[in-house]
């Protein structure tokens, strides 16, 4: 109806408007499962942002992407948060618990990482030791 166009080049799910418009539409579960779209992947039905979410679990700690992706989804959930819950979609509802559990495990992750910095730091320091007892 509003002779959108797909515009292939940008990849499977997006469509140009007409040029006036100065718009287009993405359809986030006909995007392509890539490291590029796999933000907004989860920002789409629950079995999207499901599969975006394991996704990006895959990522290493190291990625930035992975960061960047997790700050970017809980700014749009602390935005959520401050609309009244009887207004928000069943869409919004279940980004927000999907965040919920994004948030858990980032959570869980960084305290793992945490303990583990702090053990491989005693581990050294009692190598360094015994190093320094020897010699």
């Amino acid at each position: 109806m509003c002779n959108a166009q797909p515009a292939t080049e940008l990849g499977t799910g997006v469509y140009r408007l007409p040029a006036i418009l100065r718009m287009g539409i993405v359809i986030i579960e006909q995007l392509v499962d890539s490291p590029k779209t796999m933000w907004l992947k989860m920002l789409g039905n629950r079995q999207t942002a499901q599969t975006a979410f394991d996704s990006i679990r895959q990522l290493s700690p190291q990625r930035r992407e992975k960061n960047d992706i997790i700050s970017a989804c809980i700014k749009y959930c602390v935005y959520l948060k401050d609309i009244p819950a009887d207004t928000l979609t069943p869409e919004d509802k279940d980004f927000m618990r999907t965040m919920a559990e994004i948030d858990a495990w980032y959570e869980a992750e960084m305290n793992k990482a945490r303990l583990e910095g702090e053990l491989k730091g005693k581990l050294e320091g009692k190598i360094e030791l015994v190093n320094t007892i020897h010699y």
